[in-house]
């Protein structure tokens, strides 16, 4: 995954984390403030390059907004995490 966001992370991108079962992959995209259609695309593209390594498994994308100072959720595999204040 952090392959596939390369040249895909944006400023309001706050956090990326994947998750998975025997049939489903889940893909967390998290951003501060309204999300772009730019982002949007953004996070889709990051997604399909994702599942393209693993066409066995069905694919769910959620892309949240949960601004800051709000915590990321504790459920998945931490992929990219801004650096923000404290």
């Amino acid at each position: 995954m952090n392959r596939a966001l390369w040249g895909e992370v944006a400023p309001a991108l706050r956090a990326a984390k994947v998750s998975w079962d025997e049939e489903t992959v889940h893909l967390y995209f998290y951003y501060d403030g309204e999300i772009s259609e730019e982002d949007h695309e953004s996070a889709e593209c990051v997604a399909t390059e994702f599942i393209a390594e693993y066409p066995e498994y069905k694919l769910e994308v959620h892309i949240l907004r949960l601004d800051y100072p709000n915590s990321i959720p504790e459920e998945g595999k931490l992929v990219y995490y801004r650096r923000e204040q404290l």
